[in-house]
């Protein structure tokens, strides 16, 4: 029988997985609509400063508040915070220099999920945020890069390849939700994939 306990940490994952490929559908349709894609860049760059404040609050107010590597991931913030601000390079160039920094800071954190091998809320809302971020960064360079053309007709649809990967996610917590908080790093290097496939749904061409 299923514990509340063993199954709440599986279920803000897969919650929180569920919810981002939605937030990501709509940004890619609503991107796919614009004719002004800079102005969209421009929105989202604010929304990202906005997180990270966010994000910062969220790992002072941890539990682990002293612990080593969460405080190298704030510094990763950090760093990323100030390059967000000081930014005045074109818009393709300041999107090569925040993708670098949300993929370093998203090192940090896929690093310190694996070494910490337990359930941290925290870390597992933050690593989605920076997911995030990082693919709405990544369609918005292919608009770009699309130019006129429709990313719909260029975007390959791997929508049915996600559809699988999570449901196989499911099937493996459901045969081994009594036993994943004592293997959470193997349940993390699965949702790593699952993420991985995310990303290739919205930007594979």
């Amino acid at each position: 029988m299923k514990t509340e306990i063993a199954s709440a940490p599986t279920s803000k994952v897969l919650d929180l997985l569920d919810s981002t490929k939605k937030k990501l559908e709509d940004f890619r349709s609503e991107l796919s609509k614009t004719q002004e894609p800079e102005k969209k860049y421009h929105s989202l760059k604010e929304e990202l400063k906005t997180s990270i404040g966010e994000m910062k609050a969220m790992i002072d107010e941890n539990d682990s508040a002293n612990d080593e590597l969460i405080h190298s991931l704030r510094d990763k913030l950090v760093i990323l915070e100030k390059e967000l601000n000081a930014s005045n390079k074109t818009v393709l160039e300041d999107l090569k220099t925040h993708l670098t920094n949300i993929k370093n800071a998203l090192n940090e954190i896929v690093s310190q999920l694996s070494k910490k091998g337990t359930f941290n809320e925290t870390l597992e809302t933050i690593h989605d945020r920076l997911h995030q971020f990082k693919i709405k960064f990544e369609i918005i360079k292919l608009k770009f890069a699309l130019g006129k053309m429709e990313m719909k007709d260029v975007v390959k649809d791997t929508k049915h390849e996600f559809t699988k990967k999570i449901n196989t996610l499911k099937s493996f917590v459901d045969e081994n939700e009594d036993r994943i908080e004592k293997k959470w790093g193997n349940f993390r290097k699965e949702v790593d994939e699952v993420y991985s496939h995310l990303n290739k749904v919205f930007t594979s061409k």
